[in-house]
């Protein structure tokens, strides 16, 4: 019963073999690491936390329960949305250029016209 400190047994795969896959950071950011020499600062004390992974349980189990098959194909999708955002974001930015051209040269032509209008 000694090892992981939960209600489950100290020698089982599900409790002391997940703890022993996650790295030092995620144990501290979880609280769970108990040894002094091997405390590591807090990330939100020396880094920005934009870019940390998520690693909540449910998130956790969720991984855990997908098989080769099942990850592979999220990690298609996410790479998907990745190049989908980054096309709308193209587009946008097209449109934006496009309209912002058409305005400017409407205005000078509207401008070029009463100032040779009232010549």
């Amino acid at each position: 019963m000694a090892g992981c400190g939960s209600a489950l047994c100290g020698c089982c795969p599900r409790c002391c073999g997940e703890r022993e896959s996650r790295t030092p950071e995620e144990l501290t950011i979880l609280g769970e690491t108990h040894e002094e020499e091997d405390e590591i600062l807090p990330r939100k004390d020396y880094e920005s936390l934009d870019y940390d992974r998520c690693i909540n349980d449910p998130y956790l189990e969720v991984l855990e329960s997908m098989d080769n098959k099942k990850a592979r194909r999220y990690e298609a999708v996410k790479w998907v949305m990745v190049f989908a955002i980054g096309v709308c974001t193209g587009l946008v930015g097209l449109f934006v250029d496009f309209f912002v051209r058409l305005f400017t040269q409407l205005k000078f032509q509207i401008v070029r016209m009463r100032s040779t209008a009232s010549a």
